[in-house]
Parts: structure tokens; C-alpha cells; sequence
């Protein structure tokens, strides 16, 4: 599944947010005041922000501007994992699969790795990724029952991982790990077999993040089965309009006499105009009797 649409972001605002991991939020933001007031109406390249994060922090930042900064590209990620029983090892395989050139060089960087063994004992782990592909090996007293990699966002990358189908239903559980539920319920769009549909079902009904809520609806849509669909319409009274709106584009997926009749007597009910507003553009796909 994808870790997460870092695209949706400018690229300037990422490489903000993992200059400030690494310095740590107070040093960040010393760094950021102290290179706004030396700079001020003046004109001010790249390389003024690096000269005084090297100040303050002592460390060079050289490779971190030059890679995130000056050179093109993310790193594109494609991870797999396996458990060694024998050696109580989480095995990782990662691959840089971006196309690598004189303008997009192979990355190096630490990815951050969190796992969790089935009594909530949490290990952080980090694997130092710098070729095109190559294997990490962490010793673990259990095997793990979920997998994070990257779980805080500090990382530009393009990341491709598919854990295990029971490590994705246990990240619907952690309640302190919304980015982590909002990414298994993405993984299960498109199932169509009845635990998935009942996972969708209970993380649309009781999950404490509207935006999970809402990614829940999205992936019953993409099932596109009659369960789904009765799923949806025993939704259609959320109380928080944003997944409600969410529930009625998603019943408005489905093409069937249900759909459109869930369609029509929730545009009679509904009070908020712009949920009726979605539910009429949805009924305009339906021929008029």
C-alpha cells in the first residue's frame, strides 16, 4: 500500500519538515527566527538557511541541501518484509526504484522503523538506506505484530510496502496511530470479502478520526458490492457532515435501483444543502422517469 501522498505537499514544505526532525522543533525553530532576522530585506539564497543551520547546529548539512535541495527527485521506495523464526529477525528489503540520473542521484538517509509485538511493546528501529537495494535485519525478543515504516512523516519518499494482512487489521486498533489506520482502511479498498467489508464497516461506524471515517467510506465504494452499499446506507446519518458527505459521494458510486432510492430519500431528509448539492449531482446519472 502507499505509505502516503507526499505529493500533495509543495517540496520546499518536506524538506522543511525533515530539517526540523533532525534539529529537533526548538533548534529548528532558533535556526528559522535567526536566518529571518540576519536576512531581513535582503536577498537570500539556498545556501544562507544551510550556513546557519551549520552555525547554530555545528554539524555540516552539506549532503542533506545538496540531495533534498539542489539534485532533483524523491526516493521511490519499494519495501518488503519477512519474519526469520529461527532468528527472531524482522527482515527488510528496500529498493530504490526512482530513475537515477546526473539530476536524481541514489539517496542517503535514515528510514525510520516502528515495530509493535503483540503485547504493545514498542521498538524503534532505523535502517540507513544508501544503495539500490539492499536487505536490514533487526533482532526482536517476538515477532511483531504491526510493522510502521516512516510512522512520524520524516522522510520525502515515495513508499511502496504491503504488510501482511493481519498487521494491517491490527493497525485498526492503535488508537494513538491515526496515519497508520487511515492507511490500513485505504489498503482495503476494493475487497470484497465479508471480514473485510465488516472491518470497513466498524472503522466507518466507531473510529475516533473523521478523516479515517471518511477513507473508509471511499474504499466500501471501491468494493462495489450490494453489502457494501448497505453498509453506506446504514451511514447515511453520520453526524459529522464530512463523512456524511463522504458516504452519500460513495453511495453515489454504485449504479442500481438502491442506490439511486438511498439517493433520493436522502436528498428529502437531508438539511445541510451542500451534502444535498453532492447527492443531486449523483442523481443526474439516472435517467429521468
Amino acid at each position: 500500500m502507499e505509505q502516503f501522498d507526499y505529493r500533495a505537499y509543495p517540496k520546499g514544505s518536506w524538506v522543511l519538515h525533515m530539517l526540523r526532525s533532525q534539529l529537533g522543533p526548538e533548534l529548528f525553530r532558533k535556526c528559522i527566527r535567526t536566518y529571518v532576522e540576519r536576512n531581513r530585506n535582503s536577498n537570500v539564497v539556498t545556501g544562507d538557511l544551510r550556513d546557519v543551520v551549520e552555525e547554530l547546529s555545528g554539524l555540516s548539512y552539506d549532503e542533506f541541501f545538496d540531495q533534498w535541495v539542489f539534485h532533483g527527485g524523491e526516493p521511490a521506495l519499494n519495501v518488503t518484509y519477512s519474519w526469520d523464526p529461527k532468528k527472531n529477525q524482522a527482515r527488510f528489503t528496500i529498493k530504490q526504484t526512482q530513475k537515477v540520473s546526473d539530476k536524481v542521484l541514489l539517496f542517503d538517509f535514515e528510514l525510520p522503523v516502528r515495530l509493535i509485538d503483540s503485547k504493545g511493546t514498542v521498538y524503534h528501529r532505523v535502517a540507513h538506506v544508501r544503495q539500490a537495494a539492499e536487505d536490514f535485519e533487526f533482532p526482536l525478543p517476538a515477532k511483531p505484530a504491526i510493522v510502521r515504516l516512516d510512522p512520524d512523516l520524516t522522510v520525502l519518499a515515495d513508499i511502496k510496502f504491503n504488510p501482511p494482512s493481519a498487521m494491517q487489521q491490527a493497525q485498526l486498533k492503535v488508537e494513538d496511530d491515526m496515519l497508520g489506520r487511515l492507511l490500513a482502511t485505504r489498503a482495503l479498498g476494493g475487497r470484497k470479502d465479508d471480514k473485510s467489508l465488516h472491518l470497513l464497516e466498524s472503522v466507518l461506524e466507531n473510529d475516533s478520526f473523521y478523516g479515517v471515517r471518511k477513507a473508509a467510506a471511499k474504499s466500501l465504494a471501491k468494493a462495489h458490492t450490494p453489502a457494501a452499499l448497505a453498509v453506506l446506507e446504514k451511514n447515511t446519518g453520520q453526524k459529522d457532515a464530512r463523512v456524511r458527505r463522504e458516504v452519500v459521494e460513495a453511495i453515489g458510486k454504485f449504479y442500481s435501483p438502491e442506490a439511486l432510492k438511498i439517493l433520493s430519500e436522502g436528498v428529502a431528509a437531508e438539511k445541510n444543502s451542500d451534502i444535498v448539492g453532492a447527492a443531486i449531482e449523483s442523481l443526474g446519472k439516472y435517467p429521468v422517469t
